[in-house]
């Protein structure tokens, strides 16, 4: 993957990245925002739906999922959504690594 070389992140302190959660994260967003190569990053994390964990192409990520500033994700809410309505969640509980995981974004 030669896109890396040229990614804003080379050189930069690694340990920046494993955040996935604001703001811890905010610098390495902020570094991500000024590099040429943030759709081929994209493009490796997403479309993999690895379960990765930090930052990568200027979002912030938990478990596969995008995390908004107020530090949630689309799994988070919709888990909640179904609490506040008095739903049993317990199916739709997360399991992440192994233990399974909702079916979208």
């Amino acid at each position: 993957m030669s896109w890396m070389r040229q990614a804003a992140c080379v050189g930069e302190n690694p340990d920046l990245f494993d955040a996935f959660t604001f703001p811890a994260a905010d610098e390495a967003v902020r570094i991500c925002g000024n590099c040429r190569v943030v759709d081929e990053c994209m493009s490796w994390v997403r479309p993999n739906k690895s379960f990765f964990d930090g930052v990568a192409a200027a979002v912030v990520w938990r478990n596969g999922y995008r995390v908004r500033p107020d530090n949630s994700t689309r799994e988070d809410r919709f888990i909640r959504m179904r609490l506040e309505r008095g739903e049993h969640v317990e199916h739709f509980l997360p399991e992440i690594h192994g233990q399974g995981t909702l079916p979208f974004d």
